[in-house]
């Protein structure tokens, strides 16, 4: 009848961040950003997006550095190595 035990109803807020890719002196910006559960979220983002653009343009892979993970707050929280993938 009552709620289940063990069973939380809040939710978590979903951040938007965004991924920037670094490619030497270049700063491709993400202007969209990704809805994700937290820095957490947007390193896996991050690291399926830096995969998707590796699989497309094998031929960048030398040139691509890392991806920031930038919050709504303008800061720069996490940086993702294109090694690390």
């Amino acid at each position: 009848m009552g709620r289940r035990a063990g069973v939380d109803s809040v939710s978590t807020p979903m951040a938007k961040f965004y991924l920037h890719v670094r490619r030497g002196n270049t700063i491709w910006e993400d202007r969209h950003g990704v809805d994700v559960d937290g820095a957490d979220g947007a390193v896996e983002k991050a690291r399926q997006y830096g995969r998707e653009i590796l699989r497309d343009e094998p031929e960048m892979s030398a040139q691509l550095q890392w991806i920031e993970i930038e919050d709504e707050a303008g800061a720069i929280v996490r940086k993702v190595p294109f090694g690390f993938l």
